[in-house]
């Protein structure tokens, strides 16, 4: 099976998506650092199920998503997908090809995927853990695995053994089978002190359960006297409700009669009252009418007169229109006459205008002529004064070159002086150097002589210290051991002295008297078993011969006693035996049981085997006085049989042969829930605490002696530190003063040479410079001759320039007078065309608007003879609506003098209404006075049946099957006989029968749960046995294995040499550390500790590769692991991970060039944007 393919977005610095392909053989990921080579291995071993984020540098699970860039913002999902080739069916899928997707988002949530359908996490480890990439397989090694490694302890490194093994599942059942085995011994002394507690209140509440029985005997038939009574008031109460019944229907009848004539009479006026409201409607329909019409007459009147005005309005718009045609003939006039003037001016004008433009044609002519001829004299000048320009610039370049040689021989001169003066100089500073170089070299040899032996001082306070740390070590397991143990008896000893202090085990009215706080409890001595001390050996003998009696109370005087039990009484606790110091008489022993303490197998009497205060020895043998105390059944047996059966006897095991000779025996109860058993071992706690406290004092003291030599070691090695780094830094100031004086004299040496070479340059420039300048000085002479016969040239020319200048500006003054004279008449002219053709417009639209008056003129009188029409009609129209409106109002008159009549019958028919309603009303109150006597006797029968239903929870049937014949008086005596009965018998727990019941089968269940808690126990501890041989078994025959694929890996890392793998404690697999002894090629047998930095680092990839050898995995990541080795070192590791590639698939992120020329495909990470990693592949041909 091999890794085809990863597939990232988002995931740390990878903000696109990103394909990497991977194939057989070694891959190698390159780049600088911070690149996010690494964030390559983290994807892998986070797709795979790591769910630490420490382990994928880390600190919460938002922090590998992409969280931003200075140009890109932050992204909120990173996902990562493997895709892994399933060609041999290696994974139990029917897929050639078997994707893993992990998605996270950065509001926490995850996502799981296999083939893009969703999973669990624990899907992908279980499809993952039988082919070598589970978690706790070699799929990712790095460099913080060897660094886990050097570091760590024989006990720690353990640890990295056991996951290689395989074995830490098998811890981790061990660890739950432990758990479990603790919280079942807890289960079962919880399960003993609630069967101890139960015992104690069984007796008393089957007391009380006996008189709840005689209580229920009483109360049913006190119960059948009660419902007789109730039943006789129940049929006495429906004979009343019957007769009130009857009365009702009566009065219903006539209620009925005197309704249904109010309901005629209401009927009647209902009909008037709508003949009165048709009345009406007519009235309000002619009055709305009338309103109409009104309305018409007033719109009527209104369009009268807007006619009448717009008539009056035409009129005066005709008088205003002919006023304005008389206005506009004549302005037409005044404009004609001003046209024909406006002609006359034009024409003049542009006469005027040919004459100036003949003018000006001849004057422009002249000018042309002038200019031609400035034009050539122009050019002439200006060719002269070029050739002079150059003339002049080329004796300028000649003279200041002739300066330039002058000041380049001066500067020579002085150059030369000065490089004489620098190869003096630096003759000087380079002796000095040198001696300076010498003596830097003496004082380095001398360093570096002292810088070894301060190393090797170092190796051996470092070997000091770490047998120093290994003692402190076992001192510290062995305190943190004894603190555990005292932790565990501590908390045993809390919880016994609570116990005692809450009488765990006593029944409720001795718990109930001991703790109360009343006036007389300063009477109360104690229980029994709180005065006595006891033997170990003797506990359960003396238990079991005071029996119940182990709870009996003590007492001062009888009245306490008697309070005590009144106490009890007014409480309802229960019962207990009290014992007052001045009653108790105990019995002197009898000769035959004298005789049976001092036979052959007796310890004596109970009471001489006790201590106790004298103030209580008299209820000691009372109690204890004649019963004798046997070692085993056997012998108390023989002593019984001796006497006849006459002698009480119990042995130390509890059999209990009373007189007569019955035997009692069996097994014993946890000792936790006796008093004295719990005295006893309060007692030895105590004694074992003080022990281990003085032993926890002496091991602090040992381990504090220790931790100061380790300072002082400390000290040492940082003082040896401290001196190694001066030396160390003086050693590298010499070295850099070293390089610097050998660079000095080399620089010195250098500068010497290009001195000398200066000098030798600038005298032949010198000689070359003075040449030159004789050359220059005969070229200025001639150019000077040359320039002066072109000055001549160029004042002649200038002076004719000036005279054609002259001309041309006179006759240039008239040609600009012609111009403007031109231009303003042209102007004059285009201002007459204008005036007269605004004038001609001006015409034109006078014309239009006499013509548009006589229209309007026209239109007007045409709307006043329409409107005098309209106005006709109107008048016609108003005469006729007059006529309707006077019809209408006579209609209303006679509807008016109909509702008056209505009104008058409404009236009549309202006081016979009035009359029946008054009847109605008294048949009405008489009909629910009734009614509420009926309600009475149903309420009081109600009330009855509900006695029985939710006091006696009993129905009228059943009621009557509990009826008594007896007459109400005889029932009621009985009922009082029985009730004095119920209080003699005193308070009564209802609930006594079922709790007894109830805590009988709680008492049994907790039995059965104490038996199986037992089997459970015995079962977890073989499965724990089990587990361990299985551990041992595999991790023995692992740790040979891993030892075998050490050394063979660690002579072809280091091209010999030998190392093995060594358990600290053979004799114990499952806790035994483990150390790496290593002998490189050369050397001497030796500890990891003591080798060299490339060589640790070496030594680990070749204990990491054995794992990997050990339990194959189809591909493996190793991260920057060969950075620690040297060159031939790293050769040696490539050309070995060149051959293990040929059984598994490397990916391999590094720096080193020879491990890069060991793998198949280069992918290259590179930044080409601010925190946003990019991928850069090479495929290497053979």
């Amino acid at each position: 099976m091999l890794l085809r393919k990863l597939e990232t977005y988002g995931f740390k610095s990878f903000a696109d998506k990103l394909n990497i392909e991977f194939g057989q053989g070694i891959t190698a990921i390159v780049g600088p650092n911070g690149s996010g080579k690494s964030n390559i291995t983290d994807a892998i071993r986070w797709v795979l199920g790591e769910q630490n984020i420490r382990n994928l540098r880390g600190a919460k699970s938002e922090d590998i998503i992409f969280s931003g860039s200075t140009s890109r913002r932050a992204l909120g999902v990173a996902e990562v997908s493997l895709t892994l080739d399933n060609a041999e069916g290696l994974l139990p899928l029917d897929f050639r090809e078997v994707i893993i997707t992990r998605r996270i988002f950065r509001s926490g949530d995850s996502e799981y995927y296999i083939n893009k359908t969703q999973c669990r996490l624990k899907d992908i480890h279980q499809l993952l853990a039988d082919t070598g990439l589970g978690r706790d397989s070699m799929t990712v090694i790095s460099q913080n695995k060897i660094d886990e490694v050097l570091n760590s302890k024989p006990d720690e490194r353990r640890l990295i053994f056991e996951e290689a093994a395989g074995i830490t599942r098998y811890k981790n059942r061990k660890k739950d089978a432990l758990r479990k085995l603790e919280d079942t011994e807890q289960n079962l002394l919880r399960v003993a002190d609630i069967t101890a507690e139960i015992d104690a209140q069984l007796l008393p509440l089957a007391q009380s359960a006996e008189k709840t029985r005689r209580y229920n005997q009483i109360a049913a038939e006190l119960t059948a006297c009660q419902v007789t009574v109730l039943l006789q008031k129940l049929d006495k109460y429906q004979q009343f409700v019957n007769s009130a019944t009857r009365q009702r229907e009566t009065l219903s009848s006539a209620q009925l009669e005197v309704g249904g004539s109010l309901s005629l009479q209401e009927a009647a006026k209902e009909r008037q009252a709508a003949e009165l409201s048709v009345i009406e409607e007519h009235l309000q329909g002619s009055g709305a009418k009338i309103n109409e019409l009104v309305m018409a007459l007033e719109k009527n009147h209104g369009q009268c007169c807007v006619l009448e005005e717009r008539i009056n309005q035409g009129n005066q718009a005709g008088l205003r229109i002919d006023t304005d045609i008389s206005r506009l003939d004549r302005h037409l006039g005044e404009q004609r006459l001003k046209f024909g003037q406006l002609q006359q001016q034009l024409a003049e004008k542009q006469e005027q205008a040919q004459i100036l433009q003949r003018k000006l044609s001849a004057l422009t002519k002249a000018d042309g002529r002038l200019a031609a001829e400035i034009t050539v004299v122009q050019q002439k000048l200006e060719q002269l004064r070029t050739v002079f320009a150059d003339d002049v610039q080329a004796l300028a370049g000649q003279q200041n070159q002739q300066q330039a040689i002058a000041r380049d021989i001066e500067l020579g001169k002085q150059r030369q002086t000065v490089l004489e003066q620098e190869q003096s100089k630096l003759h000087n500073l380079q002796e000095q150097a040198q001696s300076g170089y010498d003596a830097v070299v003496a004082e380095l040899a001398a360093r570096q002589l002292e810088f070894d032996r301060l190393q090797q001082d170092k190796l051996i306070l470092a070997a000091g210290k770490q047998q120093l740390e290994q003692e402190s070590g076992q001192l510290r397991a062995k305190y943190t051991s004894l603190l555990q143990q005292q932790s565990e008896w501590q908390s045993r000893l809390k919880v016994l002295a609570g116990m005692q202090l809450e009488y765990e085990g006593f029944g409720r009215a001795i718990k109930s008297v001991l703790k109360t706080t009343h006036r007389w409890s300063h009477g109360i001595c104690g229980a029994v078993a709180e005065i006595l001390q006891v033997a170990d050996p003797h506990v359960i003998a003396i238990e079991t011969a005071l029996g119940g009696a182990v709870q009996h109370i003590i007492t001062e005087e009888a009245d306490t006693a008697k309070q005590a039990i009144r106490f009890l009484k007014q409480n309802n606790l229960g019962r207990a035996t009290f014992l007052p110091l001045g009653n108790i008489m105990p019995f002197r022993p009898r000769e035959a049981e004298l005789s049976a303490a001092r036979a052959e197998g007796a310890l004596g009497l109970a009471a001489q085997l006790v201590s106790v205060d004298v103030k209580y020895q008299k209820v000691v043998d009372f109690l204890l006085g004649r019963t004798v105390v046997a070692v085993d059944v056997d012998a108390a047996q023989r002593i019984a049989r001796k006497y006849s059966f006459a002698v009480r006897i119990v042995t130390l095991e509890g059999e209990l042969l009373n007189i007569g000779g019955s035997l009692s025996g069996g097994s014993n109860s946890r000792r936790e829930a006796s008093f004295l058993s719990r005295t006893g071992e309060l007692e030895a706690l105590r004694g074992q605490l003080n022990a281990i406290n003085a032993e926890l004092t002496t091991c602090k003291e040992n381990i504090e002696k220790l931790d100061q030599a380790a300072c002082q070691l400390d000290r040492q090695l940082l003082a040896n530190n401290e001196t190694r780094q001066q030396v160390e830094i003086r050693r590298a100031e010499l070295t850099a003063h070293r390089d610097k004086f050998s660079q000095e004299l080399s620089r010195l040496q250098q500068t010497l040479g290009e001195v000398s070479a200066q000098s030798c340059d600038c005298k032949r420039e010198l000689v070359q410079l003075t040449a030159k300048l004789e050359q220059v000085k005969s070229l200025v002479a001639a150019l000077e001759i040359r320039d002066t016969s072109q000055k001549e040239a160029g004042v002649n020319l200038q002076q004719r320039l000036l005279e054609l200048t002259a001309d041309r500006t006179v006759k240039s003054n008239a040609l600009t007078d012609a111009r403007i004279e031109t231009e303003t008449l042209r102007r004059n002219i285009l201002l007459l065309e204008q005036s007269r053709q605004e004038q001609d417009q001006l015409l034109a639209g006078l014309a239009a608007q006499l013509a548009q008056l006589a229209a309007e003129k026209e239109a007007v009188a045409a709307q006043i003879a329409t409107a005098a029409g309209e106005l006709e009609c109107l008048r016609q129209e108003k005469a006729g609506v007059s006529a309707a409106k006077l019809e209408l109002e006579a209609r209303r008159d006679r509807h008016y003098t109909d509702k008056l009549t209505k009104l008058a019958e409404l009236q009549s028919s309202d006081k016979a209404i009035k009359e029946l309603r008054r009847k109605h009303n008294e048949v009405q109150a008489r009909l629910h006075e009734a009614e509420l006597l009926q309600t009475k006797y149903s309420y009081e029968v109600t009330t009855c049946r509900e006695i029985l239903e939710q006091h006696y929870s009993l129905t009228v049937e059943q009621a009557l099957a509990l009826k008594r014949v007896e007459a109400e008086q005889e029932l009621t005596k009985k009922i009082a006989v029985l009730e004095a009965e119920i209080a003699q018998l005193g308070p009564v727990n209802p609930n006594a029968v079922e709790e007894y019941d109830r805590l009988r089968e709680r008492q049994q269940f907790l039995q059965r749960q104490y038996d199986d808690l037992v089997s459970a126990k015995e079962s977890l501890t073989t499965i724990i046995s089990d587990i361990d041989q299985s551990m041992s078994r595999q991790f023995g025959a692992a740790f040979r294995q891993i030892n075998t694929y050490f050394g063979d890996i660690f002579t072809r890392l280091f091209g010999g040499g030998q190392a093995r793998l060594q358990l600290g404690d053979p004799e114990h697999l499952l806790e035994s550390g483990v150390e790496i002894i290593v002998q490189p090629p050369g050397k001497k047998l030796q500890n990891l500790i003591l080798l060299s930095g490339g060589e640790r680092a070496l030594t680990v990839i070749a204990l990491l590769f054995a794992f990997l050898t050990y339990r194959p995995a189809p591909f493996s990541v190793v991260d920057e692991i060969d950075a620690p080795l040297d060159e031939a070192n790293l050769a040696r590791f490539s050309s070995f991970l060149r051959d293990y590639s040929r059984k598994t698939q490397f990916i391999v992120v590094t720096h080193r060039k020879g491990t890069m020329e060991a793998a198949d495909v280069l992918h290259g990470v590179t930044i080409e944007e601010a925190g946003v990693s990019r991928i850069i592949s090479v495929k290497l041909e053979d």
